[in-house]
């Protein structure tokens, strides 16, 4: 379930299900299976920061087939981070 702001639609908040193809699969038991997503506007400028603060990165910045750049990564407890990036339609190969 994806819900977006109609005020603010780069504000978004999804939920997916625990043992979705998006979720590595080492993510499916309990509690774990859910992660915090952040739209940003540039993915690889947060995963330099995040290798440059000794951030667990469970995959780089890697282009998606429905159109961002994410990387997915760990907080302090745990829990994994989706950060992503629109796809430029110029990036688009």
């Amino acid at each position: 379930m994806q819900l977006a702001s109609p005020a603010h639609p780069r504000l978004e908040f999804g939920i997916i299900q625990q043992d979705h193809e998006l979720i590595p699969p080492e993510f499916h038991a309990a509690p774990q299976g859910c992660y915090l997503t952040f739209v940003v506007d540039d993915v690889d400028a947060v995963y330099a920061r995040a290798q440059s603060m000794g951030t667990t990165v469970i995959q780089p910045p890697k282009d998606e087939f429905y159109g961002q750049r994410r990387l997915l990564l760990t907080d302090s407890n745990g829990l994994l981070v989706d950060i992503s990036s629109p796809i430029s339609s110029s990036n688009e190969g």
